[in-house]
């Protein structure tokens, strides 16, 4: 059993985070979303996430923008941030990493690959870095 993590998941289509949250939480974690990046950063000073789900595509404040004020924010220890995205070429990767994203996934996102950073996240003092 992987160890209880407090997640956040930030897309701005609903029933994707509605789900992401709804599935994390069947896992037995502590899971938190939000549809709006303004709304993001707010929930995440309460929730103290050890892991955010992040879509890049999100209006307002896409997010790179959002991952960038997050470690300025709350830098890299005790946070890792995935970028999950539609977008999944190298230079949309490579972009992600410039921005401070511990991992990239390309929507949609296999129980598979969750299941590995969660597990990552979970047993590694460094998360996803390591």
């Amino acid at each position: 059993m992987t160890a209880r993590l407090r997640i956040l998941v930030v897309d701005d289509v609903a029933d994707a985070a509605e789900s992401m949250a709804r599935l994390l939480s069947a896992l037995g974690h502590e899971a938190a979303y939000v549809t709006r990046s303004s709304q993001a950063l707010k929930v995440a000073r309460e929730m103290r996430p050890h892991l955010v789900f992040l879509d890049l595509g999100m209006p307002e404040i896409d997010g790179y923008e959002l991952a960038r004020q997050m470690r300025a924010e709350f830098g890299f220890d005790g946070l890792r941030l995935v970028a999950i995205s539609g977008w999944g070429r190298e230079e949309d990767r490579a972009a992600s990493r410039q921005a401070g994203f511990d991992a990239h996934v390309k929507k949609p996102a296999g129980l598979d690959i969750i299941d590995s950073i969660l597990k990552t996240v979970a047993d590694s003092p460094q998360g996803l870095r390591s």
